[in-house]
């Protein structure tokens, strides 16, 4: 790897925490690594050619981004120096956005590449909701450059690894037959390692990474060598919006980002030469088999007498798979933005109820807030993480379920001592391969984040 120094705006900067811990029954930890000190930029080790000072910078938008249906003013946006903009198309519950045909093209016009996700619902058919999305990328401009399609993967429905892989297989597989182009995958550490199983079946798929911290992600799950893009930060401020916005990176120059806008396949910086899993193989093949639904870009649910593939029901020969791997692919090293601790994340499902509840979440919050400063956190990366838990409650979509289990296996905060663990484990109590399951600030603020994306 070789050292690169890469400057963003100051409104665009993100934090990193700088201590870990665990659970009194794994023993104590030392805190992963020292947080390194910012002025205008940041130096970190990355990938070489990849996220630099000139990269080409973009959003991503819902309907979060236009409370009360408010236009964006994307002209603003374009002349701000953005570059591309993912907007959402569907979702496996909701269906077609209400704002995805208005905002491409408004972003088309203004000059911006445009891009699109679907939600996926792994509880809903794939199939179903692969050829909706593929309905819904009609409605882009004839004549856009456009980025490929994405499947925005994130919730885990109770599923398997082995079951979330052969969805998403399936999904995949069939956005790309109905759609004439390869799918990205959007997802962030925790969730792929923890939930997916750290499976390195899918990297065939280029990779968009949620990771908010200030350099580079580096520790990337999934066999992936880098990510093609990167979403650095859920708390952007750009001109002709009026809320916090997702910011995001190319990996890449504007040349090589033109290219794929154009129709070049990106180049998939995975591990080219791994085999399909069995599940993954499973879903290919009922993505092939599948006659043609016939949905609209409005489809939520399965047509009467189709199926989702439903928590653990595989089919297919598939293996069932653990919900954990034993080891985290060949990589021991810990991951780079800090774990998250117990009582971090007991406050937050507190406030979570509190909010569904429709009590006052006042005291709430100030318990979050408490947690937050003893985990370490900083005020800019407290008042984020407050900004999303306030948003996340008024969407009602937290999985609650997936933060629970954060919270089964979070370090505490008064087990935390200083220093920093190398990649051979010392100075913690367990191996590096298993800090990998633990989740980080910057998996905890995806998964909040995600609840109104």
């Amino acid at each position: 790897m070789n050292l690169r120094t890469v400057t963003f705006p100051m409104s665009r900067r993100q934090s990193r925490l700088t201590s870990g811990t665990r659970r009194g029954r794994a023993g104590a930890l030392v805190a992963l690594a020292a947080a390194l000190p910012m002025a205008l930029g940041l130096v970190a080790p990355a990938p070489a050619d990849a996220f630099t000072a000139t990269s080409p910078t973009g959003i991503d938008v819902s309907k979060w981004q236009r409370p009360g249906g408010v236009k964006l003013d994307w002209n603003k946006v374009a002349a701000s120096g953005e570059k591309f903009a993912f907007i959402k198309a569907t979702d496996g519950t909701e269906g077609l956005s209400p704002f995805f045909a208005e905002d491409s093209k408004a972003a088309h016009d203004a000059g911006l590449i445009i891009g699109s996700y679907h939600k996926a619902h792994p509880d809903r058919d794939a199939v179903v909701q692969a050829d909706a999305y593929a309905q819904a990328l009609k409605l882009q401009p004839a004549n856009a450059k456009t980025l490929p399609p994405v499947l925005d993967l994130e919730l885990d429905a109770g599923m398997t690894p082995a079951a979330l892989e052969k969805w998403a297989a399936t999904f995949l597989e069939r956005l790309e037959l109905k759609s004439g182009k390869m799918p990205m995958i959007y997802t962030y550490r925790w969730f792929w390692v923890t939930k997916m199983g750290n499976t390195d079946g899918l990297n065939g798929h280029p990779l968009w990474l949620a990771a908010y911290q200030d350099q580079p992600p580096t520790d990337i799950p999934g066999g992936w060598n880098e990510a093609l893009f990167w979403q650095r930060s859920s708390t952007g401020t750009v001109p002709g919006i009026s809320t916090p916005v997702d910011l995001n990176t190319f990996n890449g120059t504007q040349a090589q980002l033109d290219g794929i806008a154009g129709g070049d396949t990106p180049a998939v910086k995975g591990t080219a030469d791994t085999p399909k899993a069995d599940a993954e193989a499973a879903g290919a093949q009922r993505a092939k088999a599948e006659a043609d639904t016939d949905v609209s870009a409005d489809a939520v649910s399965p047509p009467t007498g189709r199926a989702a593939i439903g928590a653990g029901s595989l089919g297919d020969g598939a293996a069932t798979g653990e919900t954990a791997p034993e080891t985290i692919g060949g990589d021991t090293t810990a991951p780079e933005s800090p774990l998250a601790t117990s009582e971090l994340v007991d406050a937050i499902i507190e406030a979570i109820k509190a909010g569904s509840d429709d009590a006052d979440v006042s005291e709430s919050i100030a318990a979050v807030r408490e947690a937050a400063e003893a985990a370490g956190l900083d005020k800019e990366q407290i008042d984020t993480l407050i900004a999303f838990l306030k948003q996340a409650i008024e969407s009602g979509g937290v999985p609650e379920g997936q933060l629970e289990e954060i919270g089964e296996t979070a370090p505490r905060a008064g087990e935390a001592t200083n220093g920093a663990g190398n990649a051979d484990g010392e100075g913690t109590s367990f191996k590096p391969e298993q800090v990998q399951l633990f989740a980080t600030y910057s998996d905890v603020v995806a998964l909040l984040a995600g609840a109104s994306r």
